[in-house]
C-alpha cells in the first residue's frame, strides 16, 4: 500500500490505520479468527454510519443494518479461486448473510480488493465499502460484488466519480472530477460522457451541451475565460458548421466555421458595422478578434 494516501483527506469513512488492520487480518487467518469478531463489530458500526449518511443525503428515512438471531460468525472461509471471507453466515441456509469482509485478488500483479459489505443470499446486497490495495476506494450500492446503483469512487490515479453505476460502469447521471481540475456533470453511458452535460475545465472554460464518446459533440454553448460566448455545433470537440460568437464588447460573428478553420458569414464590430467574411474581413482577422485557436 502507498503510505502517502491520506484516507481522511480524501473523505473516506475508514482511517488508514483501520484499513491496514483489515489488510493484516484478511491475510493472516489466525489473527483474523482471534480479532475478527472485534473487527466485524467495528465494520457494523461503519456500515451503519455509511448507510445513515447516504440516506440523510437523499432525504430518505434511516435504515440501519441489523442482523437476526439466525446469523453467526464463523472461521475464515478460503475459496478455491483464492477469495477469503470472514463474517456472518445464516445458520439455517449455510450461506453468507449479514455483515462480512470479502477479499480477492483483482489482477496478476497481486493487487487485491477488500469489501466490507452486507450480504444476502450469498451475494453482496445494499451498501458497501470497497478498498483497493493501491489506496483507491468505492463507497455505495453493490450488487453481485459490482458497483450498481449510486456510489462514489476516489481513485489513487487522481480522479473521482460520484453518481449512478450499472455493473461496475458509470451509467446515468454523475459527476467526474479529474486530477487536472476539470469537472464534468451530466450523463454517462457505459463509462463515457454521453448525452447532456456541463464541462468546466481547469482554466474556467465552461461548455454546456451534448456529448458523444466522451467528446463535445452536437449543439452546445461554450463560454471562455474572457466571457466570449460560442453557440455552435461541435463535432468531437471541434466547432463544425453554423456558429454564433459574441464578445462582451459587442463584437459578433454569425456564419460557418469549417474543419480547415475557414470562416464564412457576417462580422459585426463594436460600432455595429456589419462586414462580410471573408470578402471584407479575413478569416484570420476574425480568429484574432475572438482569440480563436
Amino acid at each position: 500500500m502507498d503510505k502517502s494516501f491520506d484516507f481522511k483527506e480524501q473523505g473516506a469513512t475508514i482511517t488508514k490505520e483501520e484499513y491496514e488492520l483489515l489488510t493484516e487480518l484478511i491475510q493472516d487467518e489466525e489473527r483474523l479468527e482471534v480479532y475478527g469478531f472485534r473487527a466485524m463489530q467495528k465494520m457494523k458500526e461503519l456500515m451503519n454510519e455509511n448507510v445513515e449518511k447516504t440516506y440523510r443525503q437523499r432525504g430518505e428515512p434511516s435504515v440501519l443494518v441489523e442482523c437476526s438471531g439466525d446469523l453467526e460468525f464463523r472461521p475464515i472461509k478460503v475459496y478455491e479461486d483464492g477469495r477469503r471471507y470472514f463474517g456472518q453466515w445464516n445458520k439455517v441456509t449455510n450461506i453468507r448473510e449479514g455483515i462480512g469482509i470479502n477479499a480477492r485478488l483483482i489482477d496478476v500483479s497481486h493487487q487485491f480488493a477488500i469489501a466490507i459489505a452486507k450480504f444476502a443470499a450469498d451475494k453482496f446486497a445494499g451498501k458497501g465499502l470497497y478498498i483497493f490495495s493501491n489506496g483507491s476506494y468505492y463507497e455505495g450500492d453493490l450488487k453481485d460484488r459490482y458497483a450498481h446503483g449510486y456510489g462514489k469512487i476516489v481513485s489513487k490515479k487522481g480522479f473521482e466519480y460520484e453518481g449512478q453505476w450499472e455493473n461496475d460502469l458509470w451509467h446515468g447521471l454523475g459527476t467526474e472530477v479529474l486530477r487536472n481540475g476539470d469537472v464534468y456533470r451530466g450523463e454517462f453511458v457505459r463509462h463515457e460522457r454521453e448525452g447532456e452535460g456541463v464541462l468546466v475545465d481547469k482554466s474556467g472554460v465552461r461548455y454546456e451541451g451534448e456529448f458523444r464518446s466522451g467528446k463535445k459533440h452536437g449543439y452546445g454553448v461554450q463560454v471562455d475565460c474572457e466571457k466570449t460566448e460560442f453557440y455552435a455545433n461541435f463535432e468531437y470537440d471541434l466547432v463544425e458548421g453554423l456558429c454564433w460568437i459574441v464578445k462582451m464588447d459587442g463584437a459578433m460573428f454569425r456564419g460557418k466555421w469549417d474543419v480547415e478553420d475557414e470562416m464564412t458569414g457576417i462580422y459585426t464590430d463594436t460600432k455595429g458595422r456589419e462586414l462580410k467574411v471573408p470578402s471584407e474581413v479575413s478569416s484570420g482577422t476574425v480568429h484574432a478578434i475572438f482569440n480563436l485557436h
